[in-house]
């Protein structure tokens, strides 16, 4: 079926993963020259590389220059697969309507540019597949019906386009619930129960594989007259599916947390020093509510090597800088890879910092300038690059400690001297780019368990109003609460996270 695919040229728009990266593997084992495009830079290197793929490219399938730029020095192109997007999930009079647009952006819009970017180098007899989904045909819950029509009107786009484009051959795969890391990653830790009340009705009882849905792309690749058709790989979805009560509860309230979740949806985010504790649980969290998320880090390689890769495998765009935040050159650099790789930088958190404690008459000029020069000298670093390159609604957060309102113990005096300045770095910052609608923040956390406090729980728990120590995730859900779109008229604030510790 598929020996006609020797030698062709095959690009893949979210080949990384899922139904796109079995796609990818079965056109390989045929014969053809697959480049994958990703998100995610280091993703979509990564797997190539680990697939013996001809070539990989990045693009932000809703920013038509990143298109344009990844396709730009392949000559000619034999099959072309769009299948990137999001499962944009919100209820009409609810949801934000720039998130419910990406329906459409990543999927209609998408395809307009990336055909116009190609333009005479699609082969005349080559093919292009488009992805759609059963919401098509019967919209599974409430807060699924843009994305039902964002579906639906790629099969017509398909149909039209078949017209238009001949004798290039335009097919869409219509797959029904497939299980890839983007289900896990939209249902969260109500899958298992839904994927059990949603099989105990399909034919097939079970739910369809990714290499089942990625065999079905490259028949319509293969098969030389197929066009402007819509391929369903439900399992019979279509013929029997109509959700119980208790599937609709499970599926709304799935789809309400991710939505919640996605508030970052489209965003890109560059955390400093986010390999470990607070900064790593930050990346986490951006990462889970939909930002593509660049981190630094100064020694931990393996740590940041294994965060960015574990958060990758469930279909997120992350990838790690080394960067001393020591040095201004690596911070301002960090700030430009990030913007390079992902074509934009909407959130900066400002996490990276030293405590080198000492008493007054001890401690080296070496150790308090290095603490000046991370605690302070790399926050208005980053904080200028990144202005630079931020639009309207931009984030600079900076996470700076209670020290900077209390020198809680003897020998933290230049630590605490270094986070009051950030505080005030802070306020003066958000007065310079309030006007362009960037906010600027700092959070003050309190005593948190960590390897930087570690052995020291007892001495501070006492201190305590909670009677206990704070935890890496809640000052990383104060930090995407800072990111979102709610915290808009939040600007020039110190907000406190101490679990009681100044009160």
């Amino acid at each position: 079926m598929s020996s006609n695919l020797q030698g062709r040229t095959i690009v893949i728009f979210g080949g990384t993963s899922g139904i796109g990266l079995a796609a990818a593997q079965q056109a390989k084992a045929a014969g053809a020259q697959v480049i994958v495009v990703g998100f995610n830079a280091d993703g979509a290197e990564r797997v190539a590389a680990e697939n013996g793929f001809t070539g990989w490219r990045a693009a932000d399938v809703t920013q038509p220059e990143t298109i344009a730029a990844a396709l730009t020095d392949i000559p000619h192109v034999d099959h072309l697969v769009l299948l990137a997007g999001t499962f944009v999930a919100g209820k009409v009079l609810e949801a934000e309507v720039d998130y419910l647009k990406r329906a459409f952006d990543e999927r209609i819009w998408a395809a307009v540019h990336t055909l116009r970017a190609l333009g005479d180098r699609m082969a005349k007899d080559g093919s292009v597949t488009f992805i759609s989904g059963a919401l098509a045909d019967r919209p599974s819950a409430q807060g699924t019906a843009v994305l039902a029509a964002a579906s639906a009107a790629m099969e017509a786009f398909a149909r039209g386009l078949a017209l238009e484009m001949a004798p290039v051959r335009v097919n869409t795969l219509s797959p029904g619930t497939t299980d890839t890391p983007l289900l896990a990653r939209t249902l969260g830790a109500h899958r298992d129960a839904y994927v059990a009340a949603l099989t105990e009705k399909l034919p097939q009882r079970r739910l369809g594989t990714a290499d089942e849905a990625g065999a079905a792309v490259v028949f319509l690749m293969s098969n030389g007259f197929m066009n402007g058709e819509t391929l369903h790989v439900d399992g019979g979805a279509r013929l029997v599916w109509s959700p119980a009560p208790d599937e609709t509860r499970l599926a709304i309230r799935a789809l309400k947390e991710f939505h919640m979740k996605q508030s970052l949806t489209g965003k890109v985010a560059l955390v400093t020093g986010g390999s470990r504790g607070i900064g790593a649980a930050i990346v986490r969290r951006l990462s889970l509510e939909g930002a593509a998320v660049a981190f630094t880090y100064a020694a931990s390689a393996d740590r940041a090597e294994a965060l960015a890769a574990d958060l990758a495998s469930s279909g997120a765009s992350v990838t790690a800088l080394k960067a001393d935040s020591g040095d201004p050159v690596a911070v301002r650099e960090a700030v430009q890879a990030t913007v390079e790789q992902f074509g934009r930088l909407d959130i900066l958190v400002n996490n990276a910092g030293i405590l080198v404690p000492g008493a007054i008459e001890d401690i080296e000029l070496a150790d308090f300038d290095r603490q000046v020069a991370v605690n302070i000298r790399a926050v208005f670093v980053a904080a200028q690059e990144a202005a630079r390159h931020m639009r309207e609604g931009g984030r600079i957060i900076s996470v700076g400690s209670v020290g900077a309102e209390r020198s809680g113990f003897p020998g933290t005096t230049v630590y605490s001297m270094t986070k009051a300045a950030v505080a005030s770095l802070t306020r003066g910052l958000a007065r310079d780019l309030g006007p362009r609608g960037i906010t600027v923040d700092t959070i003050q956390p309190g005593p948190v368990a960590s390897e930087m406090s570690a052995g020291m729980e007892t001495m501070l728990t006492p201190l305590i109003a909670l009677g206990r120590m704070g935890r890496d995730t809640e000052i990383a859900a104060l930090a995407a609460f800072l990111s979102g779109p709610e915290a808009g008229f939040i600007a020039g604030a110190a907000l406190t996270a101490d679990g009681g510790y100044l009160a």
